[in-house]
């Protein structure tokens, strides 16, 4: 079997995910105050203003890529660029790479760094605006039979993982579970790369992977051969950094939220096939 242009996508996001992921955990989004909580949309400092934003164009759709004409697309830019038009102002990218992002950010080198989940080690020194759930799903080729849908009945199943993955530590702690139980262990597959554990899943070497959410509803809707199937795991919020200095974190939730309410956020998102990863509202600092 081939590797096709959608499921490249599996792998370009699945270097991505490790990126983005560190330690996302899974709780209850709460609010920080901020200074920008006295503006409106219609009366703020950055309305007619052009802002900086970055981000990682490489990890393809539908987070974020170049097309073929050189504009910027993927929902990690789309919503973004949408709430910075609720706030009159221009979103202007830089494209970089990701390491560089959150120290852009807090030197005011860019307004926004797009594309950052919400740890409790980037919210120490940033201010993240969630704008959908993130987390790991499971992913097998469509011939295969479903995976079961809680990790304590994936005994005996083979797990393909890239390794150094956060999602490995779930895995292992309900495969140790398992055999304290006296059941069959999961059998977890390590790979050095994303490219090898698609391989093994397309060989049958493998039951199933692990990709992040938006990278596996991307692929399930554009390529036949896959399909989401099993638990998620490591659940929490993506969405951009502003700096804890500028006070605006809150101002850019209210700018997200307008999207939400007019409907112009989950357009974004149907657009690439993963509304499934749509919240209600926006939050500040989702990890705590």
């Amino acid at each position: 079997m081939t590797i096709t242009r959608a499921t490249a996508a599996l792998s370009a996001v699945a270097v991505t995910a490790l990126l983005l992921s560190g330690c996302a955990v899974t709780t209850t989004p709460t609010d920080t105050a901020s200074d920008s909580a006295a503006y409106t949309l219609e009366d703020n400092p950055l309305r007619g203003t052009t802002l900086t934003g970055t981000f990682q164009p490489d990890w393809g759709l539908p987070l974020a890529a170049f097309n073929d004409e050189d504009v910027p697309e993927g929902i990690v830019y789309d919503v973004v660029a949408a709430a910075a038009a609720k706030l009159g102002a221009t979103l202007k990218l830089e494209p970089n790479d990701f390491a560089t992002t959150i120290p852009g950010v807090q030197s005011g080198k860019y307004d926004v760094g797009l594309g950052t989940d919400a740890t409790l080690e980037r919210q120490d020194v940033v201010d993240i605006v969630g704008t959908y759930t993130t987390g790991y799903q499971f992913v097998t080729v469509s011939t295969h039979p479903d995976l079961p849908e809680a990790l304590e009945d994936f005994g005996g199943l083979k797990v393909a993982v890239i390794a150094g993955s956060s999602y490995i530590v779930p895995i292992q702690e309900a495969s140790d579970k398992l055999v304290a139980d006296g059941k069959p262990a999961i059998d977890i597959l390590t790979f050095p790369d994303a490219a090898s554990t698609i391989v093994a899943v397309q060989s049958g070497r493998a039951d199933g992977l692990l990709r992040y959410s938006a990278s596996a509803l991307y692929v399930a809707r554009t390529e036949k051969e896959w399909k989401i199937s099993g638990p998620s795991v490591i659940l929490g919020e993506s969405g951009f950094a502003v700096s804890k200095d500028s006070g605006y974190a809150d101002l850019w939730k209210q700018a997200v939220d307008a999207i939400i309410a007019d409907g112009s956020y989950l357009d974004i998102l149907k657009k690439y096939g993963v509304e499934d990863i749509a919240i209600d509202t926006a939050s500040v600092n989702f990890a705590k």
